[in-house]
């Protein structure tokens, strides 16, 4: 399966499967490289961890309410987030 099919899929409990697996073979990877990986930030992991639940406007006004970012760049870092983009990938 192509990750693009993947993520057209309406199915996100196969999303999360495959990007748990995923995860699980970058640490893999790393492991082996040596490379340690970085320190989550706990509000970043909050806030997405808010959006997977399915509440992703409580995600966006609680990345507001942390940043002082305005409507637009909030939906969009909470959106990029939950795609492994931008300021709050990785977590």
């Amino acid at each position: 399966m192509a990750l693009f099919d993947l993520f057209a899929s309406t199915d996100q409990s196969q999303v999360l499967a495959k990007l748990t697996s995923l995860e699980a073979k970058i640490d893999l990877i790393m492991a082996h490289l040596g490379i340690e990986p970085s320190d989550p930030d706990p509000i970043a992991a909050e806030i997405l961890q808010i959006a997977r639940s399915g509440n992703k406007i409580a995600a966006i006004k609680m990345y507001r309410d942390r940043t002082g970012a305005g409507l637009a760049e909030a939906k969009s870092a909470v959106e990029d987030g939950l795609l492994g983009k931008g300021p709050l990938a990785g977590q």
